[in-house]
């Protein structure tokens, strides 16, 4: 694994998180999943060593905002997913629209080189 990198995904919508659970996994990443914020919440409390959270914006029970709230208050990059961009303009750090695994592979990567 890289270095035995763990990263968070959070999504409830099950096929996608899948999809990019099992790229990062190919490219050698630990990944634990939620499927909202609230349990995303519960994993970053409980989990230790998080290296990055790939967090959905539109989730039932807590956003994607709670996510990004948590990481940068613990220091932890987070990339926010959502195909609405005018959503999060100016207030994410990284933006992934959600049509290109790739794309969001390679964030990852860069951020976690």
């Amino acid at each position: 694994m890289r270095g035995s990198k763990k990263i968070l995904v959070v999504d409830d919508n099950i096929d996608l998180r899948d999809l990019i659970e099992i790229e990062l996994e190919m490219k050698g990443f630990e990944v634990v999943h939620a499927r909202n914020g609230h349990d995303a919440l519960r994993v970053l409390q409980t989990e230790r060593n998080i290296h990055l959270a790939v967090t959905d914006f539109y989730m039932p029970i807590a956003n994607g905002d709670v996510v990004k709230a948590y990481c940068d208050e613990h220091k932890i990059p987070c990339i926010v997913m959502s195909t609405a961009r005018e959503d999060l303009e100016g207030y994410y750090d990284y933006f992934w629209g959600k049509t290109d695994i790739s794309i969001l592979i390679e964030i990852v990567l860069l951020i976690l080189a």
